[in-house]
């Protein structure tokens, strides 16, 4: 909703590259910004592969601080990695529809 869209477009802002020092391994805010970004976009299925990618960048900066962070960020990052996989499999059953459509077509004919 409107809410959601308003917390990811200030979340946005704060990761912009400008306030996001790729030295400062010890930032736990900016982790926690981040994460809690892509728990806000990930359901929504937008943007999805973007997403992704600058998951994958990211964490492959700040791992470590997110395996050594508070309590909260582990649990946030859980709940990421939750949504995350609730995505992949949305995408893998679309899939599997697609491709039970398509062999239906050609088994009748019709492709």
């Amino acid at each position: 909703g409107v809410a959601a869209n308003a917390a990811a477009a200030g979340a946005v802002a704060c990761l912009a590259p400008s306030s996001v020092d790729p030295l400062d391994a010890d930032d736990e805010d900016v982790l926690r910004t981040f994460l809690e970004f892509v728990h806000v976009v990930i359901p929504t299925g937008e943007c999805f592969e973007l997403v992704q990618g600058a998951l994958h960048v990211f964490l492959s900066e700040y791992a470590p601080l997110l395996e050594r962070g508070s309590a909260n960020l582990r649990s946030l990052g859980r709940s990421v990695s939750l949504d995350v996989e609730r995505q992949w499999r949305r995408l893998e059953s679309l899939l599997d529809e697609a491709r039970c459509a398509c062999e239906a077509l050609t088994t009748k004919n019709i492709l």
